[in-house]
């Protein structure tokens, strides 16, 4: 994190007043995967820029993407959040890059957004010094950029929640064998949150068993052979 402060800093007391009343908020989004909630960007905004506005604080967000090859998966996209002191031009800014998210049954654009909205609303927690109450690590799991309300009922009826449980405890038991990264995993929670029919659960089931045998096929040639005992 980069931060450009003047001997008399204004930053700094602002954001000190500011803290006082940017209490942990109260989740409002259900994360399937891990039957917990988190915060999700647009709740975020809507009640820290009020208050951020109030002691002349201001967001400000850049999005950048770029890509290292052809494919889909070499796209990499790069967020910086700074908080500027509106007066004094002071400002502290919290970056990074990451690697475009593998949303199931998303189009390119949608990847795009869901990965930036992750990095937003992280990096705006950060700066902040912010936490969701009860918030989960990997809340944007059930982050849809271009959801609409239709959308999200239409998913509720087509997945019944005892079948729901059924396959997402299958999905558990698999992508929580060691072989899987937490990278790994954060993918197929993503994927589950874009799932709108049992269907498309289980292909991400599948999916992940064939991830899986591949992954202890390749563990398998680069362990060293048992010395023979012969």
């Amino acid at each position: 994190m980069e931060y450009v402060l003047n001997a008399e800093s204004k930053l700094l007391p602002a954001l000190c007043s500011a803290q006082t009343e940017l209490l942990p908020i109260a989740t409002n989004r259900d994360n399937d995967f891990t039957g917990s909630r988190y915060l999700d960007l647009a709740e975020l905004l809507r009640v820290t820029k009020p208050i951020l506005a109030k002691h002349k604080l201001v967001l400000i967000q850049t999005v950048d993407s770029t890509q290292r090859g052809a494919g889909e998966t070499d796209t990499r996209i790069t967020v910086a959040t700074r908080l500027y002191h509106a007066e004094s031009g002071e400002y502290v800014v919290c970056g990074g890059t990451l690697g475009i998210t593998a949303l199931h049954k998303a189009n390119p654009t949608q990847k795009l957004f869901a990965t930036a909205s992750y990095m937003r609303r992280n990096q705006i927690l950060a700066v902040l010094a912010l936490a969701g109450a009860d918030d989960d690590t990997d809340g944007d799991v059930g982050e849809h950029p271009d959801e609409t309300p239709r959308e999200a009922a239409k998913q509720e009826e087509t997945l019944v929640d005892p079948e729901r449980k059924k396959r997402l405890d299958v999905l558990k038991q698999i992508v929580t064998k060691e072989v899987f990264t937490e990278r790994d995993r954060l993918e197929f929670r993503r994927a589950v949150g874009t799932a709108e029919s049992a269907a498309e659960l289980d292909r991400i089931i599948e999916d992940a068993k064939t991830a899986l045998r591949i992954k202890q096929r390749k563990k398998a040639a680069t362990e060293p052979e048992g010395e023979s005992l012969l």
